[in-house]
């Protein structure tokens, strides 16, 4: 199995995922780090 991962983020950086994936910006998945 391939994951086309987009960005990854710490929790920090939640506003800005979440604005991306809004926008339908990620250009894949996004995952966030504790």
């Amino acid at each position: 199995i391939k994951l086309n991962i987009g960005k990854t983020f710490s929790l920090d950086e939640i506003a800005e995922a979440h604005q991306l994936m809004e926008n339908n910006a990620a250009g894949g998945k996004l995952v966030v780090l504790p």
